[in-house]
């Protein structure tokens, strides 16, 4: 009889706590964060861009393709706006940000080919899923470059570029374009609409001075005026890849609730 009475309190003990435990758990709050950045694309058939968003759930509806039913990009008055298709939706990594984890998705969308340059300063994007959810997030500038033809006035042969110097920021200071030959005069260059860059050149190289601004910047087109009047453009190349975009982030983050 003792013995049973043993059990059967051990058990009422350890189901109470149980029962304690589950009514002290903090509730995770379902979290998505975007990074402003300056996104710069030349308009061209078929072309594609790359949006991360961090998710502190992998299973949230806005990890999965196939809960979108739609997507534009406008400013903040939505006086300008543009559909941007989803296309599909890759995993990128894990990152840390204020002690929780946050995985990151890369929404793969496709641009939309303009015979004229469209540029928003003030960039959010807008979602619509399949169970009526709605978001808005903030993600920086957009700027899509038009161009109906390129001259190969510059023989170029190879593309890099560089943090500011002891930063971690994932943002360009410099772009480097190294050449063969250069047979015309360069008036202006530029990395966007209305976008336009100081540079100097030394040797075969031209170095591109990017200023600093609140926004990252990795992924940039390259558009050269000539004193002659011709232009050339270099099209998009991704000059840096990091792993750790949350931790070097810091204001540039934004921190959405989720449903």
């Amino acid at each position: 009889m003792k013995s049973f009475l043993f059990y059967v309190t051990v058990i009422i003990l350890v189901s109470a706590l149980v029962i304690i435990i589950k009514q002290n758990e903090v509730m995770i709050e379902k979290r998505v964060l975007t990074v402003a950045q300056y996104y710069s694309y030349r308009s061209v058939e078929e072309g594609r861009m790359e949006v991360p968003i961090y998710l502190n759930e992998e299973k949230h509806p806005l990890s999965n393709p196939e809960s979108y039913l739609n997507i534009y990009f406008s400013n903040l008055d939505e006086s300008k706006k543009i559909e941007m298709p989803l296309k599909d939706i890759q995993y990128g990594h894990v990152e840390t940000y204020l002690n929780g984890i946050y995985h990151q998705y890369l929404l793969m969308l496709e641009l939309p080919y303009l015979d004229h340059d469209f540029l928003i300063e003030d960039l959010y994007m807008h979602i619509e899923l399949i169970n009526m959810d709605q978001y808005s997030f903030y993600l920086g500038s957009f700027s899509l470059v038009y161009l109906a033809d390129s001259e190969d006035v510059l023989d170029w042969t190879g593309l890099n570029g560089s943090k500011e110097e002891h930063h971690f920021l994932s943002r360009l200071r410099e772009i480097y374009i190294d050449y063969e030959t250069m047979v015309e005069e360069i008036d202006r260059i530029e990395i966007g609409v209305n976008m336009e860059v100081l540079f100097t050149i030394q040797g075969n190289r031209i170095t591109l001075d990017i200023p600093v601004a609140d926004y990252l910047l990795n992924d940039v087109p390259i558009i050269i005026y000539y004193a002659n009047h011709q232009i050339q453009i270099i099209d998009n190349f991704r000059y840096l890849v990091d792993y750790q975009i949350l931790k070097e982030s810091g204001p540039l983050i934004n921190l959405y609730a989720l449903n």
